[in-house]
């Protein structure tokens, strides 16, 4: 029996797609097919099989973890500047009405220099990475943004093609799009200083696809069709993938039913989280 709304439950109806045909470029319609099942029956799939390296992974889940530690003071010195780059303190995502998220964050995009037509001209969310003074961030961080990025790219040749439209149907509008990769720490629930306050409130994301990495300690969970909240549990080797806002439009779906997640965390200890997501924009 599904759960009533608030509650959640580990659930196996989160679809994992092997995505070993769409990286080797052999025949990718039964994958195609999955995929569209996935999305239109619940919005939310595991991917295997990916071709992002473990290593990469690790490395900038380790540069995530050793940024979090640093004290407060540091991690202020690059504080998110105008290009909406840069670190963002506990309490920053705030909807109206409702308690602030318990979470920190660092963002990087699509690294553009001040000179790029798009920073010049004032475009939203295109401008120049800001970094910490750390030798150890930056490199790690952006062999990830650059390795997700890429598999993110071929994910949107096998959504076109579940959705029955030419394969570079969404690459082909894209020209520096807006990317945006959010490293997530979220402190232990124990630690909320407003009541009802969670690592992140129930929430679509606006884009078009999201790629998330989980660490062991997980806590993402997902939101049925029917209102109920099912835990997305950690697996080794794999990403999580939802659709966002504009691609649910794709398959015609209610925007009353597009995919949401939540975010708790029950551990003691501090743990970061590392989370990436890719808003690509039509």
């Amino acid at each position: 029996m599904p759960s009533k709304n608030g509650s959640s439950r580990i659930c196996s109806e989160i679809p994992i797609l092997d995505m070993s045909p769409l990286v080797d470029g052999s025949n990718i319609q039964e994958l195609a097919k999955k995929l569209r099942s996935a999305c239109e029956d619940i919005g939310f799939f595991y991917a295997v099989n990916h071709s992002v390296s473990n290593t990469v992974i690790k490395n900038a889940f380790e540069a995530s973890h050793r940024f979090f530690d640093q004290p407060l003071e540091w991690r202020m010195q690059v504080h998110k500047d105008r290009f909406h780059r840069g670190y963002l303190p506990l309490g920053t995502t705030k909807y109206p009405g409702k308690p602030a998220d318990l979470k920190d964050s660092f963002d990087i995009g699509v690294d553009l220099p001040l000179t790029h037509p798009d920073v010049e001209g004032g475009l939203p969310l295109h401008g120049p990475n800001q970094w910490p003074v750390a030798e150890w961030f930056k490199e790690p961080a952006e062999l990830y943004f650059s390795a997700v990025k890429s598999f993110g790219f071929k994910l949107l040749l096998l959504f076109a093609k579940s959705l029955d439209l030419e394969d570079d149907f969404f690459l082909r509008h894209y020209d520096n799009p807006t990317i945006l990769m959010r490293m997530l720490h979220y402190p232990p629930q124990s630690e909320a200083k407003e009541e009802g306050s969670i690592g992140a409130l129930a929430h679509t994301d606006y884009g078009v696809i999201t790629v998330l990495a989980q660490d062991p300690l997980g806590g993402l969970e997902l939101e049925r069709r029917d209102g109920s909240w099912i835990k997305a549990p950690y697996i080794p080797g794999t990403f999580v993938v939802n659709i966002g806002d504009l691609m649910g439009r794709c398959y015609h779906l209610d925007p009353c039913n597009f995919s949401k997640t939540r975010y708790l965390f029950s551990g003691k200890a501090l743990s970061p989280y590392l989370k990436s997501i890719f808003f690509i924009e039509l």
